[in-house]
C-alpha cells in the first residue's frame, strides 16, 4: 500500500513539472519571435570562437562562485549542508525566476531550500537579503577600485566618490 502511495505522489508531481516545462518552452518561443535573429547572428559572427568560449567560461565560473557562496551561507547560518549540485541548480533557478518576476525578486532559492531541506522560509529570505548586501558591498568595492584606474574623472562622478570614499 505504501508503494502505491509513493507512485501516486510521483504521478501528481509530474503535472506541475510538465506545466512548468511547457510554460518555459512557450516563453522561449515568444522570446525567439521577438528577437531579431539576423542581428544576433551578425554579432556572433563578428566575435571569434575564443571570445565566445571565454565569455561562456566566465559565466559558468560566476555561477559556480554564486553556488559556492549560497552553499556556504546556508551551512553557516542554517546549519544545513546542501549539495553543490543543489546549490548550483538553485542559483540557476533564481536567475530564471528573477528574469520572470517584476523587480527581479529571487524567490526560487528560499523556496527550493524549504521544499528540499525543510528549512524555514523566513530564514531563507533573510539569507537572501544578506546575500544581496554582500552583492552591494562587492559592487561598491569594485566601483571604488575601478575609480583608481579612470583618468580625468568627470565632475558628474566626483559626488559619488564623496559618498563612497576610497
Amino acid at each position: 500500500m505504501k508503494e502505491e502511495d509513493q507512485n501516486e505522489t510521483r504521478e501528481k508531481a509530474k503535472w506541475p513539472r510538465l506545466i512548468l516545462l511547457l510554460l518555459g518552452i512557450s516563453i522561449f518561443i515568444m522570446f525567439l519571435k521577438n528577437v531579431p535573429l539576423g542581428e544576433v547572428w551578425s554579432i556572433l559572427t563578428i566575435l571569434n570562437t575564443n571570445v565566445i568560449l571565454i565569455i561562456m567560461s566566465l559565466t559558468v565560473i560566476s555561477i559556480l562562485f554564486k553556488a559556492w557562496r549560497w552553499k556556504y551561507l546556508v551551512k553557516k547560518t542554517m546549519k544545513t549542508d546542501i549539495s553543490t549540485f543543489f546549490s548550483f541548480n538553485s542559483v540557476i533557478a533564481g536567475v530564471a525566476a528573477g528574469s520572470l518576476f517584476p523587480g527581479r525578486i529571487d524567490v526560487a532559492k528560499p523556496l527550493l531550500l524549504k521544499k528540499r531541506y525543510y528549512t524555514k522560509l523566513t530564514e531563507g529570505f533573510s539569507l537572501l537579503f544578506v546575500e544581496r548586501v554582500f552583492d552591494l558591498i562587492s559592487i561598491i568595492f569594485i566601483f571604488g577600485i575601478s575609480g583608481l584606474f579612470v583618468k580625468n574623472l568627470s565632475y558628474k562622478i566626483t559626488p559619488v566618490l564623496f559618498i563612497f570614499p576610497l
